[in-house]
């Protein structure tokens, strides 16, 4: 048990290191999401009332999700280099092995989401602070299924390339076509069914309704939904990176 503990926070530790060394990259992710944020946010702040403080949580949400599938590459990373070989080899669960990578993208979004959390609010964002808390929740849930998500495919892809097509043709439509950016109640039929069938979208409006108050959905609802996709998530996760091979 404690060698399983230990591996979970080596883990975690390590890519915490990654992440404070690798400044332009951590760079890169903090400033990209302010750009859609003054796009979005205050370039179509005349369309039907404060559209910042709709766009706030999808913002979020969108650069937690893709920080999170990023996870994944870490994997191909890994085994290209010959450290996942010893990694495997250890005296150690390989689940304590993915819940660690999974803290630790978690962690990385937690940073990166109340750094535009507080950019939003020097911006005029109108946020309820009682609702941070629960909004939290709910952003590790779905950070938590993203980082399922990018480990899977991580863990059954062995080169740099096919993983980004992956992302391109998979995690990229279902963070456009989600609560993030798209209205359930203005949008047409069709769409609003493709929006409520993806599981991101109970994640981000459980965000919006306690940041904003304008949630879509049953706060219930939205928390069984994102509860339940993540943990399929991780425990998918999980299996595949058990049958790794090196």
């Amino acid at each position: 048990m404690n060698r399983n503990i230990q591996s979970v926070y080596v883990m975690w530790w390590r890519i915490m290191i990654r992440m404070i060394r690798a400044k332009g990259r951590l760079l890169g992710t903090m400033v990209q999401p302010l750009f859609f944020m003054v796009a979005f946010g205050l370039g179509l702040r005349g369309v039907g009332g404060s559209q910042l403080n709709f766009i706030l949580p999808g913002i979020i949400a969108m650069s937690a999700i893709m920080s999170s599938v990023m996870a994944g590459i870490g994997v191909i990373w890994d085994r290209e280099f010959g450290f996942l070989k010893e990694v495997l080899v250890a005296p150690v669960s390989r689940v304590s092995v993915i819940i660690g990578r999974a803290a630790g993208a978690i962690t990385t979004t937690i940073v990166q989401s109340i750094w535009l959390g507080f950019i939003a609010i020097i911006m005029g964002a109108e946020i309820q602070l009682a609702g941070v808390i629960p909004a939290l929740i709910f952003l590790i849930l779905t950070s938590t299924l993203a980082v399922g998500i990018g480990l899977s495919f991580g863990s059954i892809i062995d080169d740099f390339e096919n993983f980004q097509i992956v992302q391109n043709i998979i995690i990229m439509p279902m963070t456009f076509l989600s609560t993030a950016f798209i209205s359930v109640e203005f949008a047409p039929s069709w769409l609003a069914l493709i929006v409520k069938l993806n599981p991101f979208s109970y994640g981000i409006d459980g965000m919006r309704h306690f940041l904003t108050g304008a949630g879509s959905f049953n706060p219930a609802l939205d928390l069984l939904v994102i509860s339940v996709c993540a943990a399929l998530s991780i425990i998918a996760s999980a299996w595949f990176f058990e049958r790794i091979e090196i």
